[in-house]
């Protein structure tokens, strides 16, 4: 009977104990603070219009029909992104046939701003040979654009062997001086020592240096600022078909100091366009 009622006071006490630390059902936090809807990841995505959906910004370069490799060609200059003024320089390296390719610069909607072409010379048929071109533009203000080298198909005319780079166009820079270069020199073609860039002559002014024209003869004209002719003459080289050293005085008149460009430069045996064509931009004074 003793350890019986000794057993019970503790049966009682771990009652309370039970009841104090059991399964929690006393402390269990109420409806009230469980999170809502609102933070739950994705509930928004499911309310239609709250996020708009993110769009990628136009390529301001289309689709590529034909991409060049660098077997076809290797583009020196501008740059991806470069901002450029008029004109615009565009070199490198280019397989093409007969060298002539195509210059395209086109804005963001695919519009042509300037189509043009130009011809590679110097190499061996079947390699990669050097271009430089300086090709103007005109607009309004800052212009994304593209531009295009390539080469026309001779099966139908299409783009083949595509090189894009995009670019920014800028408006308000003042003309050169030089038209843009119809077929640029290589030093082994042509060679220019006097005058040279931003110099200041009188009449007549010595033009000097080496050139490979055929039988010897090769031009210098003299134009102003805006292609107008000043003053155009037949030279020679000593010696033809290599290169060989030229010197030829060239007179002009003028009635002010007159910003001009003189090109050395020989003719084409095909058609009398001129080819392998040097130029030095100078101030003429009277």
């Amino acid at each position: 009977m003793t350890k019986l009622l000794l057993a019970l006071p503790l049966a009682l006490v771990a009652l309370l104990i039970a009841c104090d630390n059991g399964d929690g059902g006393g402390t269990t936090p109420t409806g009230d603070i469980t999170p809502t809807g609102d933070v739950t990841p994705g509930a928004t995505e499911s309310q239609e219009g709250e996020i708009p959906t993110p769009t990628a910004e136009a390529e301001v370069c289309q689709p590529n029909p034909d991409p060049a490799t660098p077997d076809f060609q290797v583009i020196d200059q501008p740059g991806v992104d470069d901002t450029v003024t008029t004109p615009v320089t565009i070199s490198g390296q280019v397989l093409a046939f007969e060298g002539t390719y195509q210059i395209g610069i086109f804005d963001a909607a695919g519009v042509p701003i300037v189509e043009t072409f130009g011809t590679a010379v110097g190499t061996e048929i079947g390699e990669l040979a050097p271009f430089s071109i300086d090709v103007a533009f005109d607009v309004d203000g800052p212009t994304p654009a593209c531009i295009w080298i390539y080469e026309a198909s001779a099966r139908d005319g299409s783009p083949i062997h595509v090189g894009q780079i995009p670019v920014t166009l800028l408006p308000g820079a003042e003309p050169e001086v030089c038209q843009p270069n119809p077929d640029p020199a290589t030093p082994d073609t042509v060679q220019v020592d006097s005058p040279i860039s931003g110099d200041s002559v009188t009449s007549p002014i010595t033009v000097s240096g080496r050139i490979a024209a055929f039988e010897a003869q090769f031009k210098i004209t003299i134009f102003d600022a805006t292609g107008g002719l000043i003053a155009d003459v037949l030279a020679m080289s000593e010696e033809g078909q290599v290169l060989s050293p030229f010197s030829e005085d060239v007179a002009f008149s003028v009635s002010e100091d007159t910003q001009a460009c003189i090109w050395v430069y020989d003719l084409s045996a095909r058609d009398g366009s001129p080819i392998d064509v040097v130029q030095i931009s100078v101030t003429l004074s009277p």
